[in-house]
This record gives structure tokens, sequence and C-alpha cells, in this order.
């Protein structure tokens, strides 16, 4: 834990004799959609990724909307050329998703991945 919390730290530095962190894109591995019981329709996207390495943390997640597909990126940040090897755990999110959501059908796209789904 203490290695990502300063490797997301470290990634959002600009000044300093600190390495070049290597960006990246989250491997996505699972994408679940859930429609919210409520009025007006909430909607969160379920995502499951894997990252290479304990030095690699989430570092942003970008979400744009055009109509009736919603694009999500999920960039990832790595610091330093050495890193100990350890399995990291799945990386886990939930993230809500811009509304408003009429009825009808939708496509999400997460780094790739795409899940179509109906309010």
């Amino acid at each position: 834990m203490l290695a990502a919390a300063l490797a997301l730290a470290c990634c959002h530095q600009s000044t300093g004799p600190t390495p070049v962190p290597r960006r990246g894109l989250l491997n996505v591995v699972a994408v679940e959609v859930a429609v919210l019981e409520s009025f007006p329709p909430q909607v969160h996207a379920h995502i499951t990724g894997e990252v290479p390495n304990v030095c690699t943390v989430v570092d942003g997640i970008q979400q744009r909307r055009e109509e009736r597909t919603i694009a999500l990126t999920i960039t990832t940040c790595t610091m330093g050329e050495v890193c100990i090897l350890l399995l990291p755990p799945p990386v886990e999110l939930t993230v809500p998703l811009d509304g408003p959501f009429e009825s009808g059908e939708y496509l999400l796209r997460v780094n790739g991945i795409e899940r179509p789904f109906r309010i």
C-alpha cells in the first residue's frame, strides 16, 4: 500500500531530480454496468483491472460522452526503473457515469472493452 501511495505522489511531481514517470493504460479484464433503481436513473461502471507490478498505480480516469456512447479512459503511472517483485492485487473501481440517462440502448467503452446496456 505504501509503495502505491508513494508512486501516486511521484506521478504528480513535476520538479526535482526524480525519474520520469511512465504512463500507460489500465489493463481492464472485466466491466460490469449497474443501473441503480433511482429516479432519475443513475449508472455505475464496476471495473476490474490489472497492473504489471506494485510500483504502478491508477493515475486518472477521464470520462467522455457522445450521445449514447460513454468512454472511460483509465490511465496508470509507474515510477522508477526497479520494482519489488510482488504480484499486485486486482484493481477494482466503481465509477459513476455522468447522466442524464433516458430510456434506451447505451454503449460503455473502458480502455477498449465495450459493454452495451439498457435503461
